[in-house]
């Protein structure tokens, strides 16, 4: 009688550190998988109404829905959280309204609006292989671009607000601005404009 509780005590625990092991190989990266389509989904969506916000990105449906698959699939990968992802795309919307033919009189070029020598450090920060010519290239603008604003969110301790400003005016902004305690003119409009995007693209 006291064998056989053992043997049973001893298939009820195999049992219950199988049912452990199917959670943990199976169940729970199911649950983290279904939470990261949602995440996906929701951004996408939330980019594409970015795009429509007045000036709507001169691009046909189609086009913006390839563009919202190829931002979030990459903002997803190099930015965590949702606050930081938002206000990336918020960014984009603002530089360059989602258009990888715009550049500014000051050099920045692409969707992400990066200067060349910026292109060149960040990817070389990310481990990326690239030329000076891929900064034409939209995905590769995306990629480093979102991995640049990633650097800037682990520098400014995860605070979107310093890392916008940082990537709009550059690091020697947000250095004065942690000096002076508060905003310049400039970077005060930039971050309205980027909260703009953001409450209507959240509708």
């Amino acid at each position: 009688m006291i064998r056989l509780i053992s043997w049973l005590s001893v298939v009820l625990l195999l049992n219950v550190n199988a049912g452990v092991l199917v959670y943990k190989l199976w169940y729970k990266p199911l649950k983290v998988h279904n939470l990261e389509l949602k995440e996906a989904a929701e951004l996408k969506d939330f980019t594409i109404k970015a795009m429509n916000i007045a000036p709507a990105a001169r691009l046909s449906d189609s086009k913006k829905k390839i563009l919202a698959d190829k931002i979030v699939s990459t903002v997803m990968r190099n930015i965590e959280g949702k606050e930081s992802r938002e206000s990336y795309i918020s960014m984009l919307k603002i530089e360059s309204n989602f258009e990888n033919s715009v550049k500014s009189p000051m050099s920045a070029v692409g969707i992400g609006q990066i200067m060349p020598t910026t292109f060149k450090y960040a990817a070389e920060k990310c481990n990326l292989k690239v030329t000076a010519e891929d900064i034409y290239n939209e995905d590769l603008n995306i990629l480093v671009g979102s991995c640049y604003y990633n650097i800037l969110l682990t520098e400014n301790e995860y605070n979107p607000r310093l890392a916008a400003i940082s990537y709009n005016g550059g690091p020697k902004t947000v250095a004065a601005l942690k000096k002076l305690s508060n905003m310049n003119l400039e970077s005060a409009n930039y971050f309205t404009k980027m909260q703009y995007v953001k409450e209507l693209a959240r509708r």
